[in-house]
């Protein structure tokens, strides 16, 4: 425990000094949000109370962030010196609010302005799964599999584990572009994250096993993944198939559960 307790206050301490620093060169000011009907309205008040101050074009974006993020960053500062009051004298217990509380109570507007000292979970799966990229393009996307995502994929066996991974929230892109030294840019069928512990894996599915060219090309490829750093059973996922093997579901929701949740 008092390990814990000691942990926590250095990481208070710093948590401290950085929002002192910021706002040190933070805008004057602060920040009104005000809603007419659908539209967001800001507006920067120099004296504190309800109402008034000069309103924001969107041409002062940056400057609105700034004041958002001063606003946070006040209220950041206040919940760490109260926590570090609580915990100077030897007190356990967590106060009302955490400093990583503070986002939570934003509001949805004013979430949008600021950066957050730790990432919510919602957020970062959102910002994770949006990332744009190329994956390799379908030729026929008619003669495709349409997922549960809304995507095409090429097989079946992809579509299934496609459809698991979704029914069971797991964040993934399909075939993510991955740059290998010593083969270049490579296009894994699956790039998945587990949410807990945000660490991404990459999922191959080998469905031609009885296919020797097939069979040789993946040892070469999977070789070529070990040496970047990707091993199966750590951070590469494998499944198999030949044409009288075919894919097995219970192994695919066993993985999902074993390294994505």
């Amino acid at each position: 425990m008092m390990t814990e307790l000691k942990q926590r206050i250095n990481y208070l301490e710093l948590v401290k000094k950085e929002k002192e620093e910021a706002l040190k060169t933070a805008p004057e000011g602060a920040l009104r949000v005000s809603r007419h009907g659908g539209r967001v309205e800001f507006y920067r008040r120099m004296v504190q109370g309800k109402g008034g101050g000069v309103y924001l074009s969107k041409q002062e974006m940056e400057l609105v962030k700034r004041l958002a993020q001063k606003g946070y960053d006040r209220k950041v500062l206040l919940a760490a010196e109260q926590e570090l009051a609580i915990l100077y004298y030897c007190k356990t217990e967590h106060p009302p609010v955490r400093v990583e509380d503070i986002y939570d109570q934003l509001t949805d507007v004013r979430k949008e302005l600021v950066k957050p000292i730790v990432e919510p979970d919602d957020l970062f799966v959102k910002n994770w799964e949006t990332l744009a990229y190329s994956g390799k393009e379908i030729e026929k996307p008619e003669g495709g599999f349409r997922t549960l995502k809304g995507e095409t994929v090429r097989s079946k066996s992809e579509l299934i584990i496609a459809n698991i991974l979704y029914s069971n929230s797991i964040p993934y892109r399909y075939e993510y572009p991955i740059k290998l030294k010593g083969m270049g840019t490579v296009h894994p069928d699956f790039c998945v994250l587990n949410i807990r512990t945000r660490q991404e894996y990459l999922w191959e599915h080998l469905g031609m096993m009885d296919d020797e060219k097939y069979v040789e090309r993946n040892i070469r490829k999977i070789r070529c993944y070990e040496k970047n750093g990707y091993y199966p059973g750590e951070n590469l996922l494998i499944t198999y198939e030949t044409k009288n093997v075919s894919i097995d579901v219970d192994e695919v929701r066993w993985m999902i559960n074993h390294y994505l949740k």
